[in-house]
């Protein structure tokens, strides 16, 4: 008997098609609203119309970085037609800060911070010791991937038995068209070796939470890029999820930023993961 062939992944041309049906979205920012230097145009047009029906706009990142320094990059960039932000940075500070959460109760004050740019504030209000070396530290808190080969230091984590605090969850991101390495790769790495990893972010739920509690609601739609860490975890969050194929799986689905995804592609790419969104738009339009 000759195999069911799947549906043809389905593909929108313009969100309005659907923004009835929610109470406001969740959207990704590097990739759907920004390419990390200027925003794309028509992304600042949805939100201004979702807000205008009266609908929440929440922007929920895996930035590395407080919540005001990623406002103040967005202002940079002319976009502010949304109500809240939510970064993974930020929420690896709030429990850095309060030491409630099991997470964090026990990490001590010892420091190794890896990376740097995350912005000033990133540290402000911690008690913590920053550290030079691995032999130092209570634990390792990744805000960059370092330069190299990090086996080594991996290998001397172990070793110690340090937690990594993983505060982008990301394994790579599209930046000047090139695909660029991420802390989420440490962590994999890490966890693979045995490691314990604390991680904030897309796919896990607490930004998701954040968002909800924000917005006063969960009848939301979340559009982001990465299947990874948008698709998935709406999917796990119960959220419908739109999938804008421009972003990091652009190469993958043969699409440009003004072309529309190859059905075929998009259904190889959803069949290798193992879940899909509800629908694909090529990128960000009301």
């Amino acid at each position: 008997m000759k195999a069911q062939k799947r549906p043809s992944p389905k593909i929108l041309n313009h969100f309005r098609q659907v923004a009835d049906k929610y109470q406001g979205c969740i959207i990704d920012l590097w990739g759907v609203v920004h390419d990390g230097q200027q925003a794309f145009p028509g992304s600042r047009e949805v939100m201004a119309n979702l807000r205008s029906q009266g609908k929440k706009v929440c922007l929920l990142s895996n930035a590395p970085s407080r919540v005001g320094f990623i406002e103040r990059h967005l202002r940079a960039m002319g976009v502010d037609e949304y109500d809240f932000v939510v970064t993974s940075g930020e929420l690896v500070w709030q429990g850095l800060k309060s030491r409630k959460h099991g997470d964090f109760a026990d990490l001590g004050r010892n420091c190794l911070l890896l990376g740097h740019g995350a912005g000033p504030s990133l540290l402000e209000g911690l008690d913590l010791k920053l550290c030079a070396s691995v032999e130092e530290a209570d634990f390792v808190w990744c805000v960059q991937l370092p330069e190299g080969d990090i086996m080594p230091l991996l290998g001397r984590m172990g070793e110690r038995g340090l937690p990594l605090i993983c505060a982008n969850p990301d394994l790579e991101v599209l930046f000047n068209g090139q695909l660029v390495a991420c802390p989420g790769l440490m962590a994999q790495q890490y966890r693979q070796m045995g490691g314990r990893v604390i991680y904030r972010g897309k796919p896990y739920a607490h930004g998701y939470q954040a968002c909800f509690e924000f917005c006063g609601t969960s009848q939301l739609a979340a559009l982001g890029d990465g299947m990874l860490t948008d698709i998935l975890g709406a999917g796990q969050m119960g959220l419908d999820s739109y999938f804008i194929s421009s972003g990091i799986h652009g190469a993958e689905v043969r699409v440009g930023a003004d072309s529309e995804p190859d059905p075929e592609s998009l259904r190889r790419l959803f069949d290798y993961h193992g879940f899909s969104p509800v629908a694909t738009m090529s990128r960000l339009i009301w």
